[in-house]
């Protein structure tokens, strides 16, 4: 059984748009047009990355670019998108 803190950080990241076990893909480029496949397979919008975390890459996207990620490269100790490092990842997207 997960301790509820665990419980807790898996919610946080389905919310997010990762796992259960914090990895996920960032969704980056000309995502409008695909936005409803990307939250049909669970992607999020991060709006300091001006791009989708999905917890998998979702195939058959045209324009975009998937860039594999974790929580921990993104999030802060209380496990929302600290927005220094997503500002940092976003100028290598």
């Amino acid at each position: 059984l997960l301790s509820r803190r665990q419980r807790q950080m898996c919610i946080r990241d389905r919310n997010q748009g990762f796992n259960r076990d914090g990895s996920g893909f960032i969704l980056s480029g000309n995502t409008y047009p695909n936005r409803d496949a990307i939250y049909k397979d669970g992607g999020r919008w991060c709006r300091f990355l001006k791009a989708y975390i999905a917890p998998r890459p979702i195939d058959g996207l045209r324009g975009i670019k998937i860039t594999p990620t974790s929580a921990e490269a993104l999030c802060n100790a209380a496990g929302y998108v600290d927005i220094d490092k997503a500002l940092k990842l976003s100028e290598t997207l």
